[in-house]
């Protein structure tokens, strides 16, 4: 059996497949019918995303959250153990060319991501288009946005990818580009927040949301605690 130390460290935006066995200490929430829902969701073979920790989450457990087609959302505990694979989000390119994308997406997408990686950044997502990448089922609806994640090696790299963004147009059919740049410590941040550079800007933790001044961002890639 595989111990909690040799396990991979999840992250939000990750994804787990759990044991299709039941599990008598999964714990679900947010759904009157969150079992059955859980339970048909697992012997199907889709994932779960991972999410923030509350406070009072036990040791050894995972916060992971279930989405469906149709905007129904349980929120569920699962023993560390009863991962059966994980995978980190999917990348853009991957996502823009397979089945769950409309059509119009896939070349003002994957001209995205080819733009990007030139300046010299990786590309993911999360949100209904990672969903769709994942489940095959239809989440993506003519309002949806493009949820893109990042993770930056420095505060220099954060801003210009921020800026790069901030400066797209997207052309007619494409979608919304929404998402994060990941801040060392796992703090995400909106791109958007970013490229207006407020003076405080909301953080998304593993376990918590807080509120940090713009300019004491850079300090989080000098090892410094951002809350």
């Amino acid at each position: 059996m595989t111990s909690p130390h040799d396990q991979p460290r999840l992250r939000r935006h990750d994804w787990v497949w759990l044991d299709a066995d039941p599990d008598p200490a999964l714990v679900c929430a947010q759904a009157a019918d969150g079992g059955a829902l859980t339970a048909a969701w697992r012997a199907a073979g889709h994932p779960f995303v991972v999410a923030r920790r509350l406070p009072d989450d036990p040791p050894g457990f995972m916060r992971l959250g279930l989405a469906t087609p149709e905007k129904r959302r349980v929120g569920l505990l699962a023993p560390r153990s009863a991962a059966a694979r994980t995978a980190i989000a999917p990348l853009l390119e991957e996502a823009a060319r397979a089945s769950c994308a409309p059509p119009p997406w896939a070349r003002p997408l994957t001209a995205l991501a080819e733009r990007l990686a030139d300046a010299g950044f990786a590309t993911r997502v999360f949100g209904s288009l990672a969903w769709g990448f994942f489940t095959g089922l239809p989440y993506i609806r003519p309002d949806s946005d493009v949820d893109l994640l990042f993770e930056p090696d420095s505060w220099e790299e954060a801003v210009r990818l921020a800026d790069l963004l901030s400066a797209e147009n997207p052309p007619s059919g494409a979608p919304r580009l929404d998402g994060e740049i990941v801040l060392p410590g796992g703090w995400g941040a909106s791109w958007r927040e970013l490229a207006a550079r407020p003076k405080a800007v909301l953080l998304k933790g593993p376990q918590a949301a807080v509120l940090r001044p713009y300019a004491q961002l850079a300090e989080l890639f000098n090892g410094r605690e951002a809350a």
